[in-house]
């Protein structure tokens, strides 16, 4: 017997060789670090089904992580084993049952009852091919892995045939302590841990694999055979009066345009290509929050809401969940990226298309809600971006409800699962299409893609783009978020409240997205010298400043980032914006030159909602040296809501005032502040510290002077005869060429009609006369006591200039 231990033993370590030597799996998580294990504790790692070659596989996984290996014996147990299978072969034709409990699992459930230290099991899962099953070929029905078990003849062809697919997920450990505690009857604790293991299993292959992708020209089919779209057809054929099947080939057309034709073949190819592209472009990829994401996938339906920057985001989102284990989601694409080539790829790939408009075409409007509709009941992840487009300035975009509201309509018809919206934040170094955003801010027309088009951007694999980071924002539950603000909801409600639900849902999730926004080099560099007046600093000053911007994020931000000193941050930043370094005896000064001063604005505009509540609180404590507290509270909260809903921030009162008093304890600190319970004392000293409070508080200052250049002209005779918003663009402008300073988004009279929009819904505006209520007048008071008297003059006389022509105007029409 000793002898045909010894030759078992040996014919296993050989085997588990090969497959070292042969295999190229992926693990995930498999380290103490990762699982949270300690050196003395007892650990049995547990797989779905009764296989060697897992085992094995498990093996190596354990010995690269520093795990303990699961043929060694549990520490402080009798077991001379540390694994355990949940489903045994049983009967002649080895078919896989979960009826029987492993007498390991009932051993060790035991033992925990009768020590104090804990005991872990870690489910471990295995993906023999990782693509999910599609009904095409027998050769791909044998090589994947799918939601029966993995047999042998299908995981010998996808050792030999395909030795890179295999996914190895080490899952959250088990506690046997909490097991026994939540039941005292030992058998109802092990089948509680049983029921426990087999849905996590099953969990975990819903989010590896996804749900089974069924053939698309089944899916078409449903699509048409709705009742929705049967109705739309009726309706068309009696406007139009046109045969119904014409009509009904027209649906039929309008599905096939619309749906995504998934592949793991082309998913694999991208994966490979990505991998390279990655690798020739960016220096590397930050991950930040990936568990909230796994988490989700493991729980509900995922809806991802990515912010939208570059036509990089949906490769680079579905590149991270795939390299993490995940399926990669159906994205909502432009029909306008449907080119000859790329477009079948992208298709492929997963990617759905859909027209920019569906206004009065509602047989349209009817395929694409089915659509949408099927792929959310069938338990398939989805991507789109709320924005609607790429943000061309490097703020968020207002949100456009229609793809939510469709979410919602599908949602009303079936909610049997749960479904959870996920944002996504993306942080780049440098944009690769920021170039043509520029020109299109200088007033160039869109440039329309098209395949010579994306050919030559392939020069720009030469250039050099840093970092990029993605980061993965708080969950937001779609049926927790809808008991709380749409009771009616159950039975599909009123047409109103249903479309306010859809815009407060869209806000609430551009506050997420912007909630897990990121630092990196160039962003917080850029934002650094932009606050300077002459857009220069003197690269000692810079450091400190950039210095004083990263404690300020640390003690406010949700994500802590950037652990490089800020000479790196600084130099990172130099090699990657072009930013010009002048040397003189003085010392070596930073600044922007007009080839990059206008495109750094962009990733200042990336991180503007970060500082916007420190600058304003820095501005009020520079134009009010000896402050008393309560009066800077006010002040902030007076001003400070309009900032934050042009920038998209959610914040309340108490958050404002806790987020101030943070900030003021930094100052303190800092020795820049002198605090008791009731007055603020500016100490106000040419030294570099001063220096960078100075120039945080020039952030805030073109907020500033749009609220107060709308606030004044409201308070003119001559509300009802001017285009207000035209009006307040076209002073701003003025103001900033008067002051030699170029100001951010100059084209745009977009922030004026925001403004100009909340004073009215907050009735600050008379409806009737259009003139300036109290509050408002109180608003421009505290404006002009935050603005410099320059400005103010400034100001004036840009208005006084506007008056003078329309009066002119006016009488010569008269």
């Amino acid at each position: 017997m000793a002898i045909y231990n010894r030759l078992r033993e040996a014919q296993f370590n050989f085997t588990k060789s090969f497959l070292k030597f042969w295999l190229s799996p992926t693990f995930i998580r498999n380290s103490p670090n990762q699982l949270d294990l300690q050196p003395d504790e007892a650990i049995c790692y547990v797989m779905d089904y009764q296989s060697i070659a897992d085992l094995m596989v498990t093996e190596i996984g354990c010995e690269l992580g520093n795990l303990a290996s699961p043929r060694s014996a549990m520490k402080g147990l009798s077991e001379t084993r540390s694994f355990f299978f949940l489903r045994h072969r049983t009967g002649i034709t080895g078919r896989k049952s979960a009826k029987n409990f492993s007498p390991r699992l009932t051993r060790i459930l035991s033992r925990q009852r009768q020590q104090t230290a804990a005991i872990k099991v870690v489910p471990v899962s295995l993906f023999w091919g990782h693509q999910p099953d599609k009904e095409k070929s027998l050769l791909k029905l044998m090589l994947s892995d799918n939601w029966s078990a993995t047999s042998r003849l299908r995981k010998i062809l996808a050792l030999f045939l395909v030795p890179k697919h295999l996914l190895v997920e080490f899952g959250e450990p088990i506690n046997l302590l909490t097991i026994n505690s939540e039941l005292d009857n030992p058998a109802l604790s092990a089948r509680h841990l049983h029921r426990k293991l087999r849905t996590h299993f099953t969990r975990q292959r819903q989010a590896i694999l996804g749900p089974d992708l069924s053939h698309r020209r089944t899916l078409l089919k449903k699509i048409l055979d709705s009742d929705n779209v049967k109705d739309a057809v009726l309706s068309e054929t009696r406007v139009t009066q046109e045969p119904p099947a014409k009509i009904e080939k027209k649906a039929q057309q309008y599905a096939q345009e619309i749906a995504s034709d998934q592949s793991y073949r082309v998913i694999r190819f991208f994966e490979v290509l990505l991998s390279w592209l990655w690798h020739k472009i960016y220096e590397g990829i930050e991950l930040y929050n990936i568990d909230r994401a796994k988490t989700a996938a493991l729980t509900s339906e995922v809806v991802y809401v990515p912010c939208h920057r570059s036509h990089i985001d949906y490769l680079l989102l579905s590149y991270v969940l795939y390299r993490n284990g995940l399926t990669p989601p159906h994205i909502a694409a432009g029909v306008n990226l449907n080119l000859p080539l790329v477009g079948s790829l992208l298709r492929r790939a997963g990617a759905f298309f859909m027209r920019r408009s569906f206004k009065g075409n509602l047989l349209y409007k009817a395929v694409f809600d089915e659509y949408l509709h099927l792929m959310l009941s069938r338990g398939h992840s989805i991507e789109y971006f709320i924005e609607g487009g790429r943000s061309r300035t490097g703020r968020m975009l207002n949100p456009r409800t229609g793809m939510i509201s469709m979410t919602l309509n599908g949602y009303y018809r079936d909610n049997s699962k749960e479904l959870n919206f996920l944002p996504v934040y993306f942080s780049y170094e440098k944009v690769m299409e920021i170039s043509s955003y520029l020109g299109e801010l200088a007033g160039r027309g869109k440039n329309k893609e098209t395949l010579f088009g994306l050919l030559t951007t392939l020069k720009l694999l030469k250039k050099d783009f840093g970092r990029v980071a993605v980061s993965f924002g708080e969950p937001l539950n779609l049926r927790s978020y809808l008991d709380e603000n749409l009771p009616l909801w159950h039975s599909t409600p009123p047409y109103d409240l249903h479309r306010n639900a859809c815009i407060n849902l869209a806000n609430e999730l551009s506050h997420r997205i912007n909630d897990a926004a990121v630092l990196n080099t160039v962003n917080i560099t850029a934002f650094a010298i932009l606050c300077t007046q002459k857009n220069a600093i003197e690269i000692g000053r810079l450091e400190k400043q950039i210095a004083f911007l990263l404690r300020i994020s640390t003690s406010q931000l949700k994500t802590t980032l950037l652990s490089q000193s800020p000479a790196d941050v600084i130099e990172n930043a130099i090699r990657i914006t072009g930013l010009v370094q002048s040397v003189s005896v003085a010392g070596t000064t930073v600044q922007t030159d007009p080839t990059n001063q206008i495109a750094l604005q962009y990733y200042y505009n990336n991180v503007i909602h970060l500082f916007c509540l420190p600058s304003l609180t820095a501005l009020t404590l520079r134009h009010h040296n000896d402050i008393e507290r309560r009066t800077l509270l006010e002040t902030v909260n007076l001003v400070l809501p309009f900032v934050h809903n042009e920038l998209l921030i959610s914040s309340t009162q108490a958050l404002t005032n806790a987020s101030v008093e943070q900030f003021l304890s930094i100052l303190e600190a800092e020795g820049l502040l002198l605090c008791d319970d009731s007055q603020l004392t500016l100490q106000a000293k040419p030294d570099q510290a001063y220096l960078g409070l100075y120039d945080l508080g020039e952030a805030i200052r073109p907020f500033l002077i749009r609220y107060y250049i709308v606030c004044i002209l409201l308070d003119t005779s001559l509300p009802e005869m001017i285009d207000i918003e035209q009006a307040a663009l076209s002073i701003y402008q003025k103001v900033f060429e008067t002051l030699n300073r170029v100001p951010v988004e100059t084209t745009s009279s977009v922030p004026f009609s925001q403004f100009l929009k909340i004073l009215k819904h907050r009735d600050w505006v008379d409806p009737e006369t259009h003139l300036p209520g109290q509050n408002t007048l109180a608003l421009q008071q505290a404006l002009a006591g935050l603005l410099s008297p320059d400005i103010i003059t400034a100001v004036t006389s840009c208005l006084n200039t506007l008056l003078h022509k329309n009066i002119e105007s006016t009488t010569s029409t008269l």
